[in-house]
């Protein structure tokens, strides 16, 4: 019986945290998915939300991609990680995702920006897109 018990309880809580529902009124948060196609746009999401800058890379050839927002303490970098395209293929390209979550309502300006950082020079013009979280 005690099995019995504790069974149905992990699935109750494995199925309200399945369903983004649980006590209270929270929501889901949703990922909103961003590209260079956004470059100079206007992007909102709400508090919760995560933001997933998702730009093709490929460090093989030295440039890498960077991110960085003002003002600070709108958001908060939850994740940066290069993605191949083809695992097992050395020096392809790929993509690099960088997860960001909005943590407080505001007006931020993200960039990104293509580098040789390892050298101390080599970078590209840095590119920005607006985020509104509310």
């Amino acid at each position: 019986m005690r099995g019995a018990a504790w069974l149905l309880s992990a699935m109750m809580a494995l199925g309200s945290g399945l369903t983004g529902k649980g006590c209270g009124t929270s929501r889901p948060t949703d990922i909103r998915v961003v590209t260079e196609a956004d470059f100079g746009r206007l992007i909102n999401v709400q508090v919760g939300d995560r933001v997933r800058i998702s730009l093709d890379e490929n460090p093989s050839t030295g440039y890498r991609w960077r991110c960085g927002w003002e003002p600070p303490g709108h958001f908060e970098l939850l994740r940066d990680r290069f993605v191949p395209g083809e695992p097992g293929r050395p020096g392809q390209g790929g993509v690099r995702n960088i997860m960001l979550r909005a943590s407080a309502p505001g007006r931020t300006e993200v960039w990104v920006q293509k580098g040789r950082w390892w050298r101390g020079g080599d970078r590209l013009a840095k590119r920005f897109f607006i985020i509104r979280a509310s």
